[in-house]
């Protein structure tokens, strides 16, 4: 079977039945890095919005950047695209709560 088109060779009148998943599974996966190592990776099934990403802040990021940098929020910087969750008023008030502050 050719994956890429979909084609099969069958004999003269009989029929392929492809099975498929109507409602496969989704694993979503965040995960922080630096130039001293990978930190921790969550994985969740719900989508990821300001709440969500204030407990991965919280429970995530903050351990991973303690560990690798200590409790001094100067030597690291957290990078993120302007999605709305990211830039949303929860998150961005847990960050400047938190003394967390963007790479602009």
């Amino acid at each position: 079977m050719n994956s890429a088109k979909g084609l099969v060779w069958n004999l003269p009148g009989k029929k392929k039945v492809m099975r498929t998943v109507k409602h496969p599974l989704k694993v979503n996966v965040w995960g922080c890095f630096s130039a001293r190592g990978f930190g921790r990776a969550v994985c969740f099934k719900e989508n990821l919005n300001a709440d969500l990403m204030c407990h991965i802040y919280k429970y995530s990021l903050l351990p991973t950047a303690w560990k690798q940098f200590g409790h001094d929020s100067t030597l690291w910087k957290l990078q993120e695209d302007n999605d709305p969750k990211h830039t949303s008023k929860k998150a961005t008030t847990w960050r400047m709560n938190n003394n967390q502050y963007r790479k602009n």
